[in-house]
């Protein structure tokens, strides 16, 4: 067994609080960047929190444009599926909204009107302003419709879809 005396003892007592003195300082450098970067997630979250609840009031102020406007609105994605028909488009046309969401336009309106419709300028890229078209409603009767299409791009100026407005 070997023998320590007193002074290799003291430097090694010396040397470990030291090290406890420099893993505190570490210890508490560390719990001040944790305590900083909570607070600005927890501050990033309020913002993030405001974002969205201000996107959902502008959403609901849309959609309340949009059921309350007397003109009937449709929009088609790219694949021409309706993914919007409003109220006014629901009594213009006398066609429920549950039954022609997802579905493909010319499956729903026939391809009677093709070149005088929203997939026309989907296809074509050319919009329609203050056109006229004869629409079939559920009860087989025409109704004269004065219509526009207009292409829906993305910020990245890629195109979305194709809204058509339509009155009767």
């Amino acid at each position: 067994m070997q023998n320590y005396n007193v002074n290799d003892l003291a430097e090694a007592f010396k040397i470990f609080n030291e090290t406890i003195g420099q893993f505190q300082e570490t210890h508490k450098n560390l719990q001040q960047k944790i305590d900083y970067l909570t607070t600005q997630l927890q501050k990033k979250n309020n913002e993030l929190k405001s974002k969205i609840k201000e996107s959902e009031n502008i959403k609901n102020f849309q959609d309340s444009i949009l059921e309350n406007i007397s003109s009937g609105v449709i929009v088609i994605d790219n694949q021409g599926n309706i993914i919007l028909f409003n109220s006014a488009a629901q009594e213009i046309t006398n066609l429920n909204r549950e039954n022609v969401i997802n579905k493909n336009y010319l499956d729903v309106f026939g391809k009677k009107n093709k070149n005088k419709s929203a997939i026309f300028t989907l296809t074509t890229g050319k919009e329609s302003h203050h056109r006229q078209k004869t629409i079939t409603d559920v009860e087989q009767n025409d109704k004269l419709v004065e219509f526009s299409t207009s292409i829906i791009k993305g910020g990245n100026g890629k195109t979305l879809g194709v809204v058509e407005v339509f009155n009767d």
